[in-house]
């Protein structure tokens, strides 16, 4: 009993909308309860050529692409780019990372971070930071991309697409949400309580619309608020969020949770650190990559574990497990002590949480 629609909405009023369909009819309908759920949409830089350019693809359109491209230039250094440059690369594509920042991963721990873009580096992946993307031209079938480093000495070079990696924005500017009382942010991002409410009576945000973290679980998450909200005890909130894991799909995979190290330094925490190389665990010479190392840190008063970070294969899958064991308040022992099956990556927890290396128990 579900009537779906292939077309263009936007709002003509508080509960009315209408619906462009592709066959150029104009449908109106009005809800008693209406959920925006419309994502956001690549952010394209102002650099002179680049939004016109033939060789031009963002984030989704480079899943879509026929055929692999040669020479390929990210713009854009964050956690999607290098998922991207990491992609291709194995493709078989040589990748040119430009960035306009002096340093990549500013958020992760230096150590981790360096490990990382060395990876990288090893692979064939080659990084320009610091630059500014002065034009972008076609020249001989190709994109000629000219950018400027530090010392302001130009150089200019060639590719068969380029990549746009430089973030996403909430896709509202084709909502006309002007004809409304649903309040936007600056950044167009549209505001909400901690029940995913607008500023208008039963009119809810879904995912990436409203800013904050994109990720696909935080949507699954806004969901169950609302279902909990409307068939539930009305128990969920957003600020219930308050240890969410993230991961980066790299080789090998980079998932964090809670406060890395630099974050608890500059807070003035007390904390164990737990550090381990990833090639002394079993399942990674099996997996035949070790390369990765895995840093746990812990309150040294409660025992209770405070942050993560995990680079490493399958990380993905065992962050859960720190996650699980912070959400529970379990000691970190209990990860220390459990009994493993073997070979996997989680029976690294055995080793790992053996003895800090900043200080004995």
């Amino acid at each position: 009993n579900i009537t779906v629609l292939d077309g263009t909405a936007h709002f003509t009023g508080n509960h009315t909308i209408d619906v462009q369909t592709p066959d150029g009819q104009t449908l109106s309908y009005k809800g008693e309860r209406i959920f925006i759920n419309t994502g956001a949409t690549p952010t394209i830089p102002d650099i002179p050529g680049l939004k016109s350019s033939p060789f031009l693809m963002n984030s989704t359109q480079a899943m879509e692409q026929p055929k692999l491209p040669r020479e390929l230039v990210i713009i854009g250094g964050g956690y999607i780019g290098l998922e991207f440059a990491n992609m291709f690369t194995s493709f078989g594509s040589h990748v040119t990372v430009l960035d306009h920042h002096q340093t990549l991963l500013p958020r992760e721990d230096d150590d981790v971070a360096e490990m990382v873009i060395q990876n990288f580096k090893d692979n064939g992946v080659r990084f320009e930071v610091g630059v500014d993307i002065k034009a972008i031209s076609k020249q001989d079938e190709q994109a000629a991309i000219t950018f400027a480093r530090a010392d302001n000495r130009e150089t200019t070079i060639f590719a068969d697409k380029i990549l746009v990696a430089t973030g996403r924005k909430p896709a509202t500017a084709d909502l006309d949400l002007q004809n409304t009382d649903i309040k936007v942010a600056k950044n167009g991002a549209i505001v909400v309580d901690d029940l995913l409410h607008t500023s208008v009576p039963n009119v809810w945000v879904i995912g990436d619309v409203k800013g904050g973290p994109q990720f696909t679980y935080i949507s699954l998450d806004d969901f169950r608020i609302i279902k909990d909200e409307l068939f539930g005890n009305k128990e969920r909130r957003v600020s219930d969020r308050l240890i969410v894991p993230t991961n980066v799909f790299i080789e090998p995979s980079l998932a964090q949770v809670g406060l890395t190290e630099k974050e608890a330094q500059k807070q003035g925490k007390d904390y164990l650190l737990f550090k381990m190389p990833a090639a002394v665990i079993p399942k990674a010479k099996v997996l035949k990559d070790t390369r990765g190392l895995l840093k746990v840190l812990v309150d040294p008063q409660t025992n209770l574990i405070i942050g993560a970070t995990l680079y490493v294969q399958e990380a993905q899958e065992i962050i859960n497990m720190i996650v699980l064991a912070m959400r529970a308040k379990l000691p970190y022992q209990m990860l220390r002590d459990q009994i493993y099956t073997h070979p996997t990556i989680s029976e690294a927890f055995n080793d790992l949480f053996k003895q800090p290396v900043n200080g004995r128990l």
